[in-house]
Order: C-alpha cells, then structure tokens, then sequence
C-alpha cells in the first residue's frame, strides 16, 4: 500500500467525528460522547457529556468579528472539536479521565490557562 492511501485509511477508520465553526452552527447529535477541542490548533480542553449538542453549546462558541471565533476563553483563529460518541454507559467518562492525566490539557485546570503544576 502507498503512503497516502494507509493514512487515508487512517483517517476514515478513525471514531473520532471532526466539527469546525461551519458544523458547529448546524445540528449536533445528542448523544454521550468524549471531546477534546483545539483552539488555534492547539488540545486545550477534554470534556465528556450525555448530551453532546447541548454541552457543546454551552461552551459558548459561536462566530466573533472578523476571522475570530469566540468562546467561553477568549478569541481564537480556529477552534476544532472532535468527538467520540458510544452508548455503553459510563465508557465516554472514562475515556475522559485517561485522556486529561495522559494529555494534560490547559484548560482543564479549573478553568484557568495555567499549565499543570505550575502557581
């Protein structure tokens, strides 16, 4: 196999589901789901809900001036959220906790930009 056939392969054999501002504007599923979203391109917060469409708008992000997008953290270039959805119960709760202490990302410190261990 060629190289850019295995990482097309790669990419649609994924579970993971991608949405950028322009599908973030249409309708989500409702379903239990593990997310991680990018901002300017960087893993800056991993979640977990039941209801993916609904936490997801209460995230606030929503198209700001210009080129920005605006979200509960301020304004960013791009902002990806990619999403794995399962209905076994409590499975998207754990994928989140394996993922926070793996990726340890910045805005899963209560909120704050701070990196982990660092006052």
């Amino acid at each position: 196999m060629t190289q850019i056939y295995q990482e097309a392969l790669k990419v649609t054999t994924s579970k993971w589901r991608t949405y950028d501002i322009a599908t973030l504007c249409m309708s989500l599923p409702r379903e239990p789901a593990c997310y991680v979203i990018y901002l300017d391109g960087v893993l800056s917060y991993v979640g977990q809900s039941t209801d993916f469409a609904k936490r997801i708008s209460m995230h606030g992000i929503r198209p700001g001036y210009g080129n920005s997008i605006a979200t509960k953290w301020g304004y960013f270039t791009s902002v990806v959220i990619k999403a794995r959805f399962s209905s076994r119960y409590g499975d998207w709760a754990m994928r989140e906790l394996r993922l926070i202490k793996r990726l340890q990302p910045p805005l899963n410190c209560a909120g704050s930009i701070r990196k982990r261990g660092k006052s």
